[in-house]
């Protein structure tokens, strides 16, 4: 990893997304799902906990941006979410992951 000075790797990413080059798939009060154009990645930002039906199609907008974008990376800010429950844990493993890769 390169050196990062006194910021960690969070700060240095928040530094290099730039909202005016990006494209909002979801902006909710517990998340946000963009593509970065300039980083070319998908971008995930959760600001609360969601239940399974929000959290699920949280990812399938993910999904759809890292599609459309053909972006080869996506970058998760998860500090500010919550505890993702079993059953959602295992569909993402078994299900969106594959899809996803």
């Amino acid at each position: 990893m390169p050196w990062l000075g006194s910021q960690g790797p969070f700060e240095v990413a928040y530094t290099l997304i730039d909202q005016s080059s990006s494209k909002i798939y979801l902006d909710a009060p517990y998340v946000t799902v963009s593509w970065q154009r300039g980083q070319r990645w998908v971008f995930m930002e959760w600001k609360a906990w969601a239940n399974t039906p929000k959290l699920r199609e949280a990812h399938e907008l993910a999904l759809k941006a890292i599609r459309e974008n053909r972006a080869s990376s996506m970058l998760v800010d998860q500090r500010r979410g919550r505890v993702i429950v079993d059953e959602d844990q295992l569909w993402m493993a078994s299900d969106w992951v594959p899809r996803a890769a």
